[in-house]
């Protein structure tokens, strides 16, 4: 009896332990609404959880949905990706979250690697207060920027352009990425990309 019960055991526990998509989430559905919300700008689907927005000047921007689990529902976030070459030569991860809408004020960075690079990046970044004003409107989550083998990467996680689902029974409510936000967003990260050209030109000096 207690044999015949292992396979039943192991197979409920990998069941459990499996990734599941969860119940409703239909991939990519999402940026259809996100590529709406930045029309008229170029959209681009890249595979079914990603696209490219190509803004006039040039700037190439990567959304990327993913979906998060909560109970008995989930929300589905855009991760607005953007990145370019740079002379760093050290490994840096820059991370910020948004005090005012915490409550604690102001936006602040941490730096989890202890490298020269990444201490003087971070210096670099605080003699411009314009990206922090810029950082305090934007209605963000997560704010990450990395740095690793020549390459710079900035991923912003924004609290509009998701959609919340819930499972019993299924409803979808899209949270739209208003005109102002985008702008303020595109604004922000137009002003890393014009930050870290500046650095791979001149160097991490503040």
């Amino acid at each position: 009896m207690v044999n015949s019960a292992v396979p039943l055991l192991s197979r409920a526990w990998h069941w459990l332990m499996t990734s599941r998509e969860p119940v409703g989430y239909r991939p990519g559905q999402m940026l259809n609404l996100v590529a709406r919300d930045f029309r008229p700008y170029a959209c681009e689907r890249t595979s079914p959880c990603s696209l490219t927005v190509t803004l006039p000047q040039g700037l190439t921007i990567e959304v990327r949905e993913k979906a998060t689990a909560l109970f008995r529902s989930f929300v589905v976030c855009s991760h607005f990706h953007l990145q370019g070459t740079t002379g760093l030569q050290q490994p840096v991860r820059l991370r910020a979250r948004n005090g005012n809408i915490l409550g604690r004020g102001g936006v602040r960075f941490r730096c989890k690697d202890k490298n020269d690079d990444s201490q003087r990046l971070l210096a670099v970044l605080n003699c411009y207060p314009h990206i922090f004003a810029a950082l305090d409107d934007l209605h963000f989550r997560h704010l990450n920027l990395r740095v690793e083998q020549g390459q710079w990467w900035l991923e912003i996680e924004h609290y509009a352009a998701s959609e919340v689902i819930s499972q019993v029974p299924v409803e979808r409510r899209y949270q739209k990425l208003h005109h102002d936000q985008r702008q303020q967003l595109l604004n922000v990260m137009q002003m890393f990309d014009e930050l870290m050209t500046r650095v791979a030109s001149e160097g991490v000096t503040a």
